[in-house]
C-alpha cells in the first residue's frame, strides 16, 4: 500500500486491517512505496519552485540546493500522517522501493496474500503491476483480492501484461473489485468472475470512526462547520462554484486539506481532523472517491465534481450503489440551490451499508478459511 498523504489510502488500510484482527487474524501490510522520497521530492521541489519562481515570477520563490532542508521540510508538512501510519497502520513490513524488495516480501512465509484497495490495478497509478496480482507467490498459497479498482471502465493493459495477469488471477481463491465495471473488465479481459463490494473503509461503521476521533481528542475540531469540502484537484472553477454555494445560501466554509500549490510549511490537517470534518459538518463538497464514501457514511448531504484524471468509473459505480447520481455537479446546471434542496433517505442509504458491509464480512469470512 502506498499512502502518499492520501486520506483515503491511509482509512482502506487502517479499516482492513482493523477488520481482520478483529477476526483474529495476524496482519502485515506491505508498505510499497512509489518513489524513493529524498531524492524525488529534492528533484520535484527543485522543478516546481523554478516555474513558480521564473514562470509566474513568484518573488517569495527562493533557491534551494540542500536535500537536507526539503527532508526536514517533508517531515514537517507530513508530521499528522506519519503519526497515523506509525501507531494506527501496524505491524507493516519496511518501505519497499524496490520490486526486488517487494519479490522478497512476496516470498515471505505468509498463509494469504490480498491485494486492495483502490486503484492498485490501474497501470498507470501503480508501477508494480504484475506484483499486484501476486507474481512469484506459490500456489499453495491462498490469494485473493478485496475490493481493488481499475479506477476506469476501459482496459489499461497491454496485450502482453494482459495475458501474464491473466494466468496470474487464475491461481486466486476468490476476486472482488470495487467497481462493477471491474467485474465486467474481470470477465472479458481475465477470464474470471468477480464479486462487487464496497470500499474497505465501509467495513467499519460510523462509531467506530467516532471512537477513532475522540482517542485522539486534541485533533477534534472545536467549532460547528458548514459546508467542508475536500478536493483533490483544487482549481478557479470549482472554488469559484464553491464560493458562489456558500454565499447565496449564507453558509459558512471548511477546508479540510493542504493544496498541492501550497509552499507553506504547515502540516496536512491528521486523519483525526480530516474526518472529524466530516462529522461536524452540515454539508459536503468534494472531488473526491473517499470524500463521497465518508459522507455517506456520516449521513451528510454532499456533492461531488467528476474527475476524468482520478477515474471517474469508481464514483459513479459508488452513487448508483445508493442512488445516488443526482449528487454529481453539472457545470451547465443550477447547482447553486442543490446542497439544501436535495432530499435523503438515509435509512434506506444506511441498510445498504450493512447489507453490504455483511456481504463484505461473508466474502472474506469464507476465502480466508483453510
Amino acid at each position: 500500500m502506498t499512502f502518499n498523504n492520501n486520506y483515503g489510502g491511509m482509512l482502506q488500510a487502517y479499516s482492513l486491517i482493523r477488520y481482520l484482527k478483529s477476526q483474529n487474524h495476524e496482519v502485515k501490510l506491505l508498505d510499497v512505496q512509489l518513489f524513493n522520497p529524498n531524492y524525488f521530492d529534492f528533484i520535484s521541489s527543485l522543478i516546481k519552485r523554478s516555474i513558480l519562481k521564473y514562470v509566474f515570477k513568484r518573488k517569495d520563490i527562493t533557491w534551494i540546493f540542500d536535500p537536507n532542508y526539503f527532508k526536514k521540510r517533508k517531515e514537517i508538512i507530513e508530521y499528522n500522517n506519519s503519526y497515523f501510519i506509525d501507531n494506527y497502520i501496524v505491524p507493516k513490513t519496511n518501505k519497499i522501493f524496490t520490486s526486488r524488495d517487494l519479490q522478497n516480501q512476496l516470498s515471505a512465509n505468509y498463509d494469504a496474500y490480498i491485494v486492495g484497495s483502490d486503484q492498485v490495478w490501474r497501470p498507470s497509478m501503480y508501477k508494480f503491476n504484475e506484483y499486484a496480482f501476486f507474481k512469484g507467490v506459490g500456489k499453495d498459497k491462498i490469494k485473493l483480492s478485496y475490493a481493488p479498482s481499475f479506477g476506469v471502465d476501459t482496459w489499461e493493459y497491454s496485450k502482453n501484461i494482459t495475458f501474464k495477469i491473466r494466468e496470474q488471477i487464475s491461481e486466486f481463491r476468490a476476486v472482488s473489485v470495487r467497481e462493477d465495471s471491474g467485474v465486467e473488465l474481470c470477465k472479458i479481459q481475465l477470464g474470471v468472475n468477480a464479486t462487487h463490494l464496497l470500499d474497505p473503509t465501509f467495513l467499519l461503521s460510523k462509531d467506530e470512526y467516532l471512537s477513532l476521533i475522540d482517542v485522539e481528542s486534541e485533533h477534534q475540531l472545536n467549532h460547528s462547520v458548514d459546508i467542508t469540502y475536500y478536493l483533490l484537484d483544487e482549481n478557479p472553477e470549482k472554488l469559484k462554484l464553491i464560493n458562489e454555494i456558500s454565499m447565496i445560501n449564507n453558509l459558512k466554509l471548511f477546508k479540510n486539506y493542504k493544496s498541492k500549490n501550497d509552499e507553506s510549511i504547515n502540516p496536512y490537517p491528521s486523519v483525526f481532523s480530516w474526518l472529524d470534518s466530516f462529522n461536524k459538518a452540515k454539508y459536503v463538497i468534494t472531488d473526491s472517491y473517499h470524500g463521497c464514501v465518508f459522507s455517506i457514511i456520516f449521513n451528510k448531504p454532499f456533492l461531488v465534481f467528476k474527475n476524468e484524471f482520478r477515474g471517474n468509473a469508481r464514483i459513479e459505480s459508488l452513487l448508483r450503489i445508493f442512488n445516488l447520481e443526482d449528487c454529481v455537479i453539472h457545470f451547465d446546471k443550477d447547482c447553486i440551490n442543490m446542497l439544501q434542496s436535495k432530499s435523503y433517505n438515509w435509512t434506506y442509504i444506511n441498510q445498504i451499508i450493512q447489507n453490504e458491509r455483511n456481504k463484505s464480512f461473508e466474502f472474506l469470512t469464507k476465502n480466508l478459511s483453510e
